[in-house]
């Protein structure tokens, strides 16, 4: 029951959350429909051309009047739902599927539609018994709608090194030599360490080189702020339930990289762009709650090496003599706790600095350990990031053990592929963009006899923030500027009504025109 009530608890409280957080948004929308402003279709293009002569600004995409209206806030929000994080390079999934680094996930939560997957090679080093760990699998995360995702993570293959097996309870004969195993001892422990066992918390039956498949993470997230949606910063609630693929004794000896029991775990993810979005800064916090498990063995058996097992029930004979038919094992592993922080430098540019620091700490009332060394492992990782497409992108990072200073192989590594696909988020995005613009002249006529330099300037704004470029052309004389401001020189022209006109670019797609006239007299 130590694991149900407080299941439930954060069930209730992640729940009230929210429908918190969804409340307040329902709100928001309402004072958006109430405010929101509408824009003018880009057909008004047309109608700048055929403005009559001498009138001094008007727009291309609004009238002049209206040349900074900006869609209401619900109108933003529908428009940044789908809207890509960047012009070019999708974000990628961190190793369990979801937008992240190395490990660390970012606040975010998948967009409506988008489908991401990763594949590749974790290795991890814990102790006693110096173990390495070399874990391979894929992953796999979907947008259900903008603030709710779902993701599976598969370890596929779980190899286990032990460079020394002595430090082991589980290695035959050190049963002897700690007095007892990982399992509920039959004599009970003293404060000396050799009546502790010795095993890996988060790998209870390692003992020997080998492996086998892991357990199944499977979980959905929920995005609570988002720094898309004008939040300051992205916040999102993760809930993991991990489902073991081997349950028997037997199998887990032989396969050593699972508990054998369905855990539940909670986790927050934060994120926050630094710098002009040079820097993603990350934090992640989690709780994974362990269930204690019991194994019956035949009586008679023989048991198996290095576990020892306590009675359990009995029969009675004819002769009036008793004998118990199984034995009962039971292993209690205390809650596993993580956390941790990471930057990635330039994550607009193709090639990106990846660094992590991560911790996970063992809490609750597992059975008493002998660790050889540190008990919790905190590990520091330096990589890159380099997108081989716009949505295609390797990962390789170099791991180094901080905290197990005994260990003889502290170094590690993640190399990993990742894929995102957006291709209806860029569709929505492409559409849900406004771009506007008008222009206007110093002076709306000029002296043919003068001769004088007329300036032109225009003014556009992107709803999606995106860099603009500005093109001039004018029906006649001479324009100089390649920005928002251009000058116009009236010298040699003939009396008559000139038309400067600027293209404006986002770069995404989106392209927006405006004109000015000016008159020159004779």
């Amino acid at each position: 029951m130590r694991f149900s009530w407080r299941a439930v608890v954060i069930l209730i409280l992640v729940l009230f959350a929210v429908s918190a957080s969804r409340a307040d948004e329902k709100k928001t929308d309402k004072k958006g429909d109430d405010s929101a402003v509408s824009t003018a279709d880009d057909s008004a293009v047309k109608a700048a051309k055929d403005a009559p002569a001498g009138q001094g600004a008007f727009g291309a995409a609004t009238p002049a009047s209206k040349s900074n209206a900006k869609p209401g806030p619900a109108a933003m929000r529908d428009s940044e739902e789908e809207a890509s994080e960047g012009p070019k390079w999708v974000p990628m999934p961190a190793w369990n599927g979801n937008p992240g680094l190395f490990n660390l996930e970012t606040g975010d939560t998948l967009p409506r539609g988008a489908f991401d997957f990763t594949a590749g090679a974790n290795k991890i080093s814990r102790m006693p018994g110096d173990i390495t760990v070399l874990q391979v699998g894929p992953a796999f995360g979907v947008g259900v709608n903008r603030w709710l995702s779902l993701f599976l993570q598969i370890d596929a293959d779980e190899h286990i090194h032990v460079d020394v097996p002595s430090n082991l309870s589980l290695a035959s004969p050190n049963a002897v030599q700690f007095r007892n195993t990982i399992y509920s001892p039959i004599i009970q422990a003293n404060n000396d360490p050799g009546d502790h066992p010795a095993y890996v918390e988060d790998f209870p039956f390692a003992s020997h080189n080998g492996g086998g498949i892991g357990e199944i993470d499977l979980g959905f997230k929920i995005g609570l702020l988002s720094e898309k949606r004008g939040n300051p910063i992205s916040l999102s609630i993760r809930n993991d339930f991990y489902i073991p693929t081997k349950t028997s004794l037997n199998d887990l000896l032989s396969n050593e990289v699972q508990s054998g029991k369905f855990n539940y775990g909670i986790g927050f993810e934060a994120s926050k762009y630094l710098m002009h979005k040079s820097i993603l800064a990350t934090f992640n916090w989690g709780f994974r709650f362990t269930r204690s498990s019991s194994f019956t063995i035949p009586a008679g058996s023989g048991g198996l090496a290095g576990v020892i097992v306590r009675p359990g029930q009995s029969v009675t004979l004819p002769n009036g003599t008793t004998t118990p038919t199984t034995e009962i094992a039971v292993l209690n592993t205390s809650d596993q706790m993580t956390a941790g922080v990471g930057l990635l430098m330039f994550p607009q540019k193709r090639f990106q600095v990846i660094t992590e620091y991560n911790a996970l700490i063992f809490v609750g009332n597992g059975i008493p350990n002998t660790t050889f060394g540190a008990r919790d492992p905190v590990d520091s990782t330096e990589g890159i990031r380099l997108y081989l497409m716009r949505n295609v992108a390797i990962d390789a990072g170099y791991r180094y053990s901080l905290s197990l200073s005994q260990h003889l192989d502290r170094n590690g590594f993640i190399a990993k592929l990742g894929i995102g696909l957006r291709r209806e988020e860029r569709e929505a995005s492409r559409k849900s963009d406004i771009l506007t613009s008008s222009c206007s002249v110093d002076t709306p006529s000029v002296s043919a006899a003068a001769g004088r330099i007329v300036q032109a300037n225009a003014s556009a704004t992107d709803s999606h923030g995106y860099p603009l470029s500005y093109s001039w052309t004018a029906s006649g004389g001479r324009i100089e500027g390649n920005g928002p401001y251009a000058r116009w020189d009236s010298a040699g022209v003939a009396a008559g009504s000139y038309t400067l006109t600027v293209r404006v670019d986002n770069g995404a797609g989106k392209v927006s025109t405006c004109s000015a006239n000016v008159t020159v007299l004779p």
